[in-house]
This record gives structure tokens, sequence and C-alpha cells, in this order.
């Protein structure tokens, strides 16, 4: 189924003054623009500005630069300034609030809203288009639903929104307030998954989350199957609980409860018809289980809810399903009541179940069944598998006690699962040892007929498992009404070795049983049954069949006609086939680049294998988020094997859509496993694509630390007067991501000023006016916050230090409007004119 910063240069040792007024510091380093002491000006011309901005709230020189400030017209008035322009704008003018022309009730207001802003990205993200005017008034339940809005622009955490300014200010809020109660009900990282910007559009415009919470609330169901972004998408598990919720809502199947969890993942014909039959308890029809995972991220279940339905309403016998059950061991203990209260009896009276399908994602040894919870922070819900190598106890108690409570006239287990009917081999297994570990270690459907064995169960019992994934069978039953698969896509999934090497879809289930043919048979049949699979006409439609078939054609590549292929190599692909398989779906199956790096290029065909996986219709140009995802992956995988890829990935990114962003990217980078191809990459002032600026973002925010990332993005940065800028191309690749966001992690949020003279050094840009000479020449590093005065009185200075002249007295308790500090002072708005503190007089930000 499917980087410590350091301290800097330690400053030169001043002796204090002998005495200092009690309300001010002790010790204290004086503004001086013209000192000779100048660390920071070797560390700029050592590490760059990054390094220099960490030392700029201590004493430093500064490029004094023209006053700029927006007048009140400037930013009110039609058109006004957008609220992320002002906010950029005060980097430039941090005492902005000098400007006469603005009032108190002015002053307030941006004093407020810069506060907001650095509440987090989110606040821009939602509202950093609109106009100053529009939002200096929004109330605090506003912000909370327009910063919800912002997180969702955002992309990362909850539900995806493509572009805010699509939505009016009273939608963002509308929306927001939806989003607010729906992240209530159901985390953030689920919804980021799950559920679609349509999607929250349709529980808005219905009202819809009461009805959602009331379901949660009850049922406690997972919401995991994700969805392609795309304009108009909509993810399609939650489709599901939205057509539950619209039609009959939850309360109908209350009788469920504690039977079944996911009430949405059923048809409401069996949610009906299992009501009544958990109400029947006349033992007069034989009684089918089907124990049914609540896990299931891939979506892999979806497609078998009609074959469901036809099993539970169209079966002659009483089906019972109980569905994401807690743990195995509630599984155990509900096995001996559900036939004690339901059974037919057997030949001697006892109540027993007639035949029991399990279904869970599964691999040859183990199955997924169990688990409930809350999902943890990256939205993954608990679970636990029948699993004879990790869970032993547990699982051998759960198949002990079905087996003990069937009917041994009738007794059957079947599972609808991934590979649970194959032999396994372990990796690196010689040739000599391989036949020998087939039967050490069974699959778990042989495990299972050997337990029936060993209790005493008839030699007719059965079991039925797939040695291959599978995926939507057509029937869950036959005209006797006993449980079985019919699946015509691949017929021989269910059936010996032999027949599966022959005609398989499935990479990883037909290799495994290619290696139980080499070593039990013999390795020319092994060959040539191989060869038979691809004389079989090819499905070019079909991922499975394409897939299959280009692994076969490199495993056999070198292997002449006749010669016989071994049970080891057939062993090694066995244990490769899944990653380019399961790639094809995405992130789902947590196949990464690493997962590529692990699994396929310790095998000596791995480039083989990447050259022709890649040349396939699915690989080489995709469409599909998963896809896209998958190749993604390979490339990674191909350029840590040491392929000339960087082209070829470039190409590749340069074709994928926008939805493919720099944040969904960043998911899938392993920076790790590309750390040495960096430089190839992202050449110092090399070319730019849409494709490879993505990259670079994706990069920047995976692994900030690393050079060359930074130089190319660095080299993208434009530095006009008002302060670093990026420019059009890279902006335009940004995808919820804020300016200032990049700025911050490649250290140029800090403007300079380039230096007069060939050979000087470049200063940090002073951005605010202490004598009323038209010039800036201190540096206030923002930091809008309210600071309370925490001693009796506190002296505000119009100068840094205690050179500066007292302009006010303020007190204790009292509040001031901090825009910043230079060094160890706090820049404050007294009445709209620039004073200092010190710092560690207010409270702390």
């Amino acid at each position: 189924m499917t980087p410590t910063r350091g301290r800097g240069p330690t400053p030169p040792k001043r002796t204090p003054p002998k005495r200092a007024p009690r309300n001010e510091p002790r010790r204290f380093a004086r503004y001086d623009p013209t000192g000779t002491d100048h660390p920071v000006l070797e560390l700029q011309a050592a590490a760059g500005n990054h390094a220099v901005s960490g030392l700029l709230v201590q004493r430093h020189p500064v490029a004094g630069t023209p006053v700029h400030r927006h007048t009140r017209a400037d930013l009110f008035d039609p058109p006004g300034t957008t609220f992320a322009d002002f906010e950029r704008s005060v980097r430039r003018q941090a005492d902005w609030f000098a400007e006469p022309s603005l009032t108190a009730a002015d002053r307030a207001d941006l004093h407020a809203l810069l506060r907001r802003a650095a509440e987090g990205p989110q606040i821009l993200a939602g509202a950093g288009d609109l106009p100053l005017a529009d939002l200096r008034a929004l109330p605090a339940a506003d912000w909370t639903a327009l910063a919800a809005f912002g997180r969702a622009c955002q992309g990362t955490d909850t539900v995806q929104i493509a572009d805010a300014t699509a939505y009016t200010l009273p939608n963002r809020l509308k929306l927001g307030r939806t989003l607010v109660a729906l992240e209530a009900v159901i985390p953030p990282a689920v919804l980021n998954r799950t559920v679609s910007e349509a999607q929250l559009g349709d529980v808005d415009s219905g009202g819809l989350v009461p009805k959602i919470a009331a379901y949660w609330t009850t049922f406690t169901p997972s919401l995991q199957e994700g969805y392609d972004p795309g304009p108009g998408a909509k993810g399609p598990e939650f489709e599901l609980v939205l057509e539950l919720i619209k039609r009959t809502g939850h309360s109908p199947f209350l009788p469920l409860l504690g039977r079944i969890r996911n009430l949405h993942r059923l048809t409401e014909a069996a949610l009906l018809r299992l009501k009544t039959n958990f109400a029947d308890h006349s033992h007069t029809k034989r009684v089918d289980v089907v124990l049914l995972t609540g896990h299931d991220p891939s979506g892999s279940f979806r497609s078998d809810r009609s074959m469901l339905e036809d099993l539970i309403v169209n079966s002659p016998n009483l089906v019972l399903v109980l569905e994401g059950q807690a743990s195995l061991a509630a599984i155990t203990a509900e096995v001996p009541v559900l036939a004690a209260s339901y059974g037919k009896p057997d030949s001697t009276g006892v109540p027993r179940l007639g035949q029991v399908m399990i279904s869970g994602h599964g691999t040859a040894r183990s199955v997924g069944l169990a688990g409930s919870g809350v999902p943890n922070a990256a939205g993954k819900y608990p679970h636990e598998s029948i699993d004879l190598d990790n869970n032993l106890a547990q699982s051998k108690a759960l198949i002990d006690a079905l087996l003990t409570n069937m009917d041994p006239a009738t007794a059957k287990m079947v599972f609808n699962g991934c590979l649970v009917g194959a032999n396994p081999v372990a990796a690196g297994t010689p040739n000599a040892a391989i036949a020998g570990q087939i039967g050490a270690t069974p699959s778990l459907a042989t495990y299972v007929q050997q337990r029936a064995a060993a209790l005493g169960l008839p030699p007719g019992f059965s079991t039925l498992a797939a040695r291959a994934s599978v995926s939507a069978p057509s029937s869950f039953h036959n005209g006797a009404g006993d449980l079985a698969f019919d699946y015509p896509r691949d017929p021989d999934a269910f059936g010996p070795a032999a027949g599966y090497v022959a005609t398989g879809i499935e990479p990883e289930g037909l290799f495994t049983a290619a290696v139980e043919v080499a070593a039990l048979s013999s390795p020319a049949t092994a060959e040539t049954l191989l060869r038979s699979r691809l004389a079989r006409p090819a499905d070019p439609s079909d991922w499975w069949d394409t897939c299959t078939r280009a692994l076969v054609t490199v495993a056999l590549r070198p292997i002449g006609v006749g010669a016989g292929i071994s049970a080891e190599r057939l062993n090694g692909f066995a244990h490769l086939a899944d990653t380019p398989f399961l790639s094809h779906f995405g992130g789902e199956f947590n196949v990464g680049a690493g997962t590529w790096v692990n699994n396929v290029n310790p095998h000596p065909d791995a480039a083989d294998v990447y050259a022709t996986i890649v040349a396939t219709s699915f690989m080489s140009a995709p469409t599909e988020q998963e896809a896209i995802i998958g190749r993604f992956t390979l490339e990674q995988g191909w350029l840590a094997l040491g392929g000339a890829r960087v082209g070829p990935l470039i190409t590749f990114l340069d074709g994928t859509p926008a939805t493919f962003t720099a944040r969904t990217m960043q998911a899938h980078l392993d920076p790790v496993v590309l750390a040495g191809q960096s430089a190839t990459l992202f050449p110092a002032g090399g070319p730019t694509s849409s494709g490879r600026l993505r990259l670079a973002l994706a990069w920047l925010f995976a692994d900030p630390a690393n050079a060359d990332v930074q130089a190319y993005l660095n080299a993208q940065v434009n530095t006009p007067a008002s302060g670093p800028e990026l420019n059009a191309a890279l902006t335009a690749e940004l995808g919820g991501i804020l300016d200032t966001q990049v700025l911050d992690k490649l250290g140029r949020l800090v403007a300079t000023v380039p230096p007069a003279a060939p050979g000087g050094v470049a200063l940090p840009a002073a951005n605010a006016e202490v004598d009323a000479s038209g010039t800036n020449k201190v540096r206030i590093e923002p930091q809008p916050y309210p600071a309370t005065v925490q001693a009796a009185a506190v002296n505000v200075r119009d100068k840094p230090g205690m050179h500066g002249a007292v302009i006010a007295v303020v007190h204790l308790g009292d509040v001031l409007d901090v825009a910043g500090f230079t060094h160890d002072w706090a820049a404050v708005d007294r009445n709209g004119r620039l004073g200092f503190v010190h710092r560690t007089l207010v409270s702390a930000p």
C-alpha cells in the first residue's frame, strides 16, 4: 500500500565614575562617533555585516545619513503607506515619531502597529500589503484573526493560502476567525497537509466548525491524507469529513462509538448496516470481523470504501468492523467479547467467529493496525503494528486470540496489506545462506499459518496475503460469502512466487519473489521468468508497471541470456526497489534524499538505476506534487553519488510550478546529503533562475550557515538609499516568505554606507537625528515594545550616553514606547521627541 554567536572583542576597560546618581547606571559606554577604538571596524573587515550587526548595541561608529521621515500625509492619506513599507522604513529612520505633522494619536497607533509586527512574520504576511489607515484602529480580537490568516499565507504550519492580496481586510478577518476556531479542533500541523484553501472557505461559508468540533470531540477521528496544492484543490480525506458533516453529521452513528473512530472513511450505507449488525445478538449468522487501521496518511484505503461497503452490506454473514482502535492490547481484549456476544456456535456449541480480515499498511513481517490520540508537532498520529521483529509479544497475543476464537470449520485469515505474504531475506545475505533465511524469517502470513498449526487448527486453515504491494481490489468476498480478494490489476499477487515474477507489477514484491525462485529453484529459472516479465505488454500510463519494468531492465542488463541471475543480486534489488517506487508518492512513505543515499547508492548499479528511473515518463517531467517531490529527492541522491546532475536538477526545478515553493522544497531538502555540491549549485555571481533561486531560499532556511548559499543570495540584494532589499527576481520566488526574513538570515537588515575613499570600510548607516542638524548620527537597532520604568526616577537624555542633556524625568511604573537600542541605551518616544534611557532601568523586551 500504497551557530553559536561569539561574544565579540572585549571592549577596553574604563574607569567608572566615583559616584553616580541613584537613577543612573553605575557603568556606561559613551557614544562617541569620532572615537579611535574601533573593534567593530576590524570585525567588519574580517567577517562582514552579519558579524557587525551583533555588536551594534555596543559602542560603535556609524556613517551619517540624511534624515528621512514620513509625514502624516505620506502615511495615512490615499493611497497611503502600506504596513510592510512602514515597518521597513523604521530601519532607515528609527526616530520616525519626531515628525512634527504626526499627532499623539498617530504616534500611538503607529507604535502599536510596530509592536504587532514584532510578534512574528505572520503579521506582515497577512497584513503587510494593507494601508496603515485601514489597520490603525483594529481591535485586539481582529489582530488574532489577522495573525491566523497571516500564518496561512506563510504556508508552513496551517492551512495554506496562496495569495493574501486575493482577500479584502473583512474577508481576511472572517477567514482568520474561522481558522482560529478550526485550529482549536484540529492541530495546525495537520491542517497544513490535509485541508486546502478552498476547503477552509467552504468551512467558513457554511459555518461548519461547530459540527466538526462536535464530531472530533465525540469520536476523536484522525485526519491524515495530504493533497496537491493548487487553485481550487481539495484535500480528499477532509472532503469526506465535510460530506459527513453536511449530510448526516456524526449523531446517527453514536452506537458505533468505540468501534469506528473515523466515520468519514466509511460510506453511509456501510455505517448504517454496521449499526444493525452490532445490534444483532441472534448468534444465527457466521460472524466475519474486519480489523481496519486508523492510520492511513497515503489515503490508500480510501479506494477501498466501496468494496468494504459491499462486504458489509451484501455478505450473507454478519460483518463487524473494528476501526482505528487504540492499541493491539485493546483489540486482543475485544476479540473474545465479539465472539461471545455475536458468534455463531461451533460444533461444540461455543460461539465463535467465522473469518477475519486485517486491513493495514504492511511489510513482509508487519502490518499497521492500531493507535489513537493526538498527533505530534509534525502532525503525525501515534500508531502500533502487528510486528514480528519489534512487537512480537503483543502481536502473538492478538494473532492467538483471533485464531482461538474462530470456528475451525470456517477459520480463515486474510490480510489487506502490502507484502504480508512475501518472504524477506536480510540485505547482504550471501547466496549460500539465502534459502535457509527464507525459512528462518517467515512472512507474517506464514507465521500466522504456523501459529494456527501450533494451536491445533485443522490443516484446512488458510491465510491469504499478497506477496507484493497492493491497492484497490475489486472485491473482498467471493460468491460463497468467504473473505477473498479479487485483484485483476495484479492477479498473481496472491499466488506462488514464480507466477508473480513472471507477471507482477510491483517491484519490491517481484524481486523478493525472484529471490525465492532463484534460491529454492534455480538462478536460470529466475532469469527466464524475469525476461518473460519484460516481454509482457507495457502499460506506460501505470507507474507500478513502469517502475517495475525499469528495475528489471537494470537487473538483467549485465546478465547474458541463459546465464541465470543469482539470488544475491536479486536480493540487492529487492532492498532498493521500494525507494524509487515509493518516491513517486511524495513524502507520505518517508522517502527522502537520505533514503536514496542509504538504499540505492551502495548498490553497484546505482547510477544505472538513477538514469533508468529518471528517463521514465513519470519522472522525466512530473507535474503532480508527489512526483515532483520524488524527483527532487532522487536528484539529491544522484548528486551525492557523484553524478553530473547540477544542470539537470536546475532545469527540472525551473520547470516546476509555483506551488512547489521554497518552503515546500525545504521540507524535502537534505543539506547534509548535498553539502559537497553547494559551491557548484550556487556559484558566486552565478546565473539565476526560478528553480535555482527557490532552491537557494530553501537551503538558506534549512542551513543558514552555508557560505555558498549566503554569497549567492547576497548577490541578489540591492542597496538603495532606503536600505537593503531583495531584487525583483528573488522577490518573485518568496512564496510566503517575508523579504525581511531573508535579509535577516543574510545579515543584511542593517543598512551600510560605502566607504568615501578607496580602501575604506563600509559603516552601518545612522538612522536617528540627535542634534537637529538634518543628519542622522546615531544607529538605533529597531526593537519596538512597551517598557516599564523600574526605578523611582529616571532621566531621559537627548543622546545615548551620560553626555546627553536631560529632557524629561520618568518614574517608577511609567510605560515608555521603546523604538530600539543603541549600545546600552533604549531609544524612546517622549511626546514626539527622541530620548534615551539606560536599558537596565526599564523592563526588557
